[in-house]
């Protein structure tokens, strides 16, 4: 019921995730973040203690590679009822489709990006979503939403779509000087048409934040 990308942008060092489901708030169910870590989602029946128990064995890895034993960590929650897929500040990239998933469920991954999604409309969705990615420019935000748009025009989840998200985490987070990009859309008839709507009013509006060697508009003279 769920189609999501996660990405690492190569030039910048941030990670971030795209994702769209007919369940509602899916933004405040798939998707956790760890500062110094990266972004983690689990989908088709998504489970919290899951993705934090995911984020504390990718933060103790040493090298690029998929933690081995992280498989061993996440076996109470069973994993073959479930997708997982994460994005990590090191540049790895690694999906999971548990056996019982409900077709057609799937991961493709392909130089930076990973999709992943179930109860997909047809077997074109994840390439789109994959091909949209590479073959787009500019800023990690706008990557991650044209593919998301490449797979809902695709068919997407096949049973509608109700909600979507869109997060972007820069290496550096907390200390930057502009807000993340953790936008939610989560309740709408068309969630990926209105996300693309929120990136481009929020872009077009002042973001003054405070940061720790700068301090924000009314933080001035403290």
């Amino acid at each position: 019921m769920t189609f999501s990308l996660l990405a690492y942008d190569n030039q910048t060092g941030a990670v971030g995730l795209s994702s769209a489901s007919c369940w509602p708030a899916i933004g405040g169910i798939v998707p956790r973040f760890r500062p110094g870590v990266g972004v983690v989602a689990t989908q088709h029946f998504a489970h919290l203690l899951m993705a934090e128990t995911m984020l504390d064995e990718l933060a103790g890895s040493k090298g690029p590679d998929h933690p081995g034993h992280l498989a061993n960590s996440i076996e109470n929650f069973a994993p073959a009822n479930r997708q997982y897929a994460y994005a990590t500040f090191k540049g790895q990239l690694f999906g999971w489709t548990g056996d019982h998933c409900t077709p057609l469920a799937d991961h493709l991954a392909d130089g930076d990006c990973l999709a992943i999604g179930n109860m997909l409309a047809n077997d074109q969705v994840l390439p789109a979503m994959v091909e949209r990615f590479n073959t787009t420019t500019g800023p990690l935000a706008d990557r991650l939403l044209s593919a998301l748009m490449a797979g809902d025009a695709m068919g997407g989840d096949k049973r509608g779509r109700m909600s979507a998200c869109l997060q972007v985490w820069s290496p550096d987070y907390p200390d930057i000087d502009e807000c993340p990009i953790d936008f939610r859309v989560d309740l709408d008839e068309r969630p990926v048409a209105t996300l693309t709507e929120i990136l481009t009013e929020y872009r077009a509006k002042p973001r003054p934040m405070p940061w720790r060697p700068s301090p924000g508009l009314t933080d001035a003279g403290r």
